[in-house]
């Protein structure tokens, strides 16, 4: 299993980047940062091999999630140009799960630490907002310490440990389970 103990090689002062929610003219982009995603770390859900999508398959992920109000697609662009990150928000389908959403999100090894994974996060919280959600909720590998130290600064609590959640190279990895819960969520 890999630990995230890399250094970067990005100067951090020196990065540009802005985050924007994904259109369907971003399939093609979107799809190349993935794969770059699942063959540099372990850390997320696809194996490289699983991640298979077509342009068009990709046009439909990312429609369903504009067309969604409890659904959103962030990527992180560097120089107007590159994809280096990107956040889905997946809401639920149902009436009894409409009001949460499970988050998930990549950022390319070269750009961790520049504070890319965090502005995905500030621009997630001001989307809710406008959105009905009171509840995210993410896992992420027990010895993922970088991701976890920022899903606990932005807010994130610890559920539980979900033991051997997912198998990576026939080895079960424990993965807390966290969540969000929106402050005006007691309210409604």
């Amino acid at each position: 299993m890999e630990q995230d103990t890399s250094v970067n090689p990005v100067n951090k002062s020196t990065v540009q980047f802005e985050i924007l929610e994904a259109t369907s003219k971003d399939a093609e982009s979107l799809i190349e940062l993935r794969r770059t995603l699942y063959n540099e770390t372990d850390l997320l859900l696809f194996e490289p091999t699983e991640y298979r999508p077509t342009v068009e398959s990709e046009t439909a992920f990312i429609t369903a999630f504009e067309k969604s109000n409890n659904s959103a697609l962030f990527i992180a662009v560097v120089d107007n140009l590159d994809l280096v990150g990107f956040m889905g928000v997946a809401g639920g389908t149902t009436n009894r799960t409409a009001h949460k959403a499970t988050v998930f999100m990549g950022v390319l090894k070269k750009y961790w630490g520049q504070g890319i994974g965090k502005k995905l996060f500030d621009n997630l919280f001001q989307w809710l907002e406008v959105t009905s959600l009171s509840r995210l909720e993410l896992t992420t590998a027990v010895h993922n310490e970088r991701a976890y130290s920022l899903y606990k600064a932005v807010g994130f609590e610890t559920e539980c440990v979900k033991k051997n959640n997912v198998l990576v190279d026939g080895k079960h990895v424990d993965e807390y389970q966290m969540c969000y819960l929106l402050p005006q969520a007691n309210n409604r």
